[in-house]
């Protein structure tokens, strides 16, 4: 999964909005970067177990997604 910026942008303000990140000088990157405030941190402390099976879903799709390519891979 390859999240589109029409997601991801949106997804960042309503976080930002609801005071749960902060946007954070990101020196001589392109991207904007994010820090969670102490309220998004006991938020995400308050539902670790839901946040935690999210990761985890997310890396063996990832990791499926690797072996996959591998498969059409060129060699070296």
């Amino acid at each position: 999964y390859a999240p589109s910026p029409g997601t991801v942008y949106p997804t960042l303000s309503l976080l930002e909005d609801e005071g749960l990140i902060r946007e954070v000088a990101g020196g001589d990157e392109p991207r904007k970067a994010f820090e969670a405030t102490d309220k998004g941190r006991a938020e995400l402390e308050e539902r670790r177990e839901e946040a935690e099976g999210l990761i985890e879903r997310l890396s063996h799709h990832g990791e499926r997604h690797a072996e996959r390519g591998k498969a059409f891979a060129t060699p070296e």
